[in-house]
């Protein structure tokens, strides 16, 4: 079954998480950002599956529409939102633990 985790800026669909790897959809709303953070371990890969979306990453702004994709590397602070009423990314990456999340900022409203 998969697990869903209700967000301020949406939710996300857990698929898969093992050791070695873990895959989510994440579901935004437009309006609200997930917060500036980080991860020293994990390594994210984001696919837009659509709608389009504006990732800040470090000190670029890029602007993904469907198909488009952006990997995030361990240590580089990034937030997302929609720039659409809704949008949905393909998050897939390293293991995710809770651990491993240093956030600068809240989520919040735009």
């Amino acid at each position: 079954m998969e697990e869903v985790i209700e967000k301020l800026w949406g939710f996300e669909v857990i698929l898969v998480s093992t050791p070695l790897y873990a895959a989510k959809e994440i579901h935004l709303v437009e309006g609200a950002q997930c917060s500036l953070h980080y991860h020293k371990v994990k390594d994210e890969t984001f696919i837009v599956m659509e709608g389009e979306v504006t990732i800040e990453l470090e000190d670029e702004v890029h602007h993904l529409t469907t198909d488009d994709s952006l990997h995030i590397k361990p240590y580089q602070k990034h937030r997302f939102y929609a720039t659409t009423p809704t949008a949905m990314m393909l998050e897939v990456s390293t293991e995710d633990m809770v651990e491993d999340s240093y956030r600068e900022e809240n989520s919040c409203y735009r």
